[in-house]
């Protein structure tokens, strides 16, 4: 159960980093997040006595999928997080009308 932990806490820490992280340098973390992966499946898998080149490739459609997972959340954090500054922006400006359909239906009745 411990080694199991051991496992996934550094799992989850490099997942969060990758998903804060804004700089290119953070999709250097795959390659972590893949071993911890590999590792968790060997632990998870006791009665495996060695873990050999053939347990990488059928652990890879895991990778694949999870790191795929993980960059499609990172870009959707990305684009609202986006969404949100330019509607930060707008209402700095005073232009928080073109946000709101029914204040431009309002204008366009006075």
């Amino acid at each position: 159960m411990w080694t199991l932990v051991g496992k996934l806490l550094p799992l989850f820490a490099f997942s969060y980093i990758f998903i804060k992280v804004k700089n290119v340098w953070s999709y250097a973390l795959f390659s972590p997040v893949i071993m911890y992966i590999f590792q968790i499946i060997a632990v998870v898998n006791e009665d495996i006595g060695s873990v050999d080149k053939v347990e990488f490739f059928y652990c890879l459609p895991v990778f694949v999928t999870y790191c795929f997972l993980l960059y499609r959340y990172k870009l959707f954090l990305n684009r609202q997080s986006a969404k949100q500054d330019y509607k930060r922006e707008l209402v700095e400006t005073g232009l928080e009308g073109i946000l709101n359909h029914e204040s431009l239906d309002r204008g366009d009745e006075e």
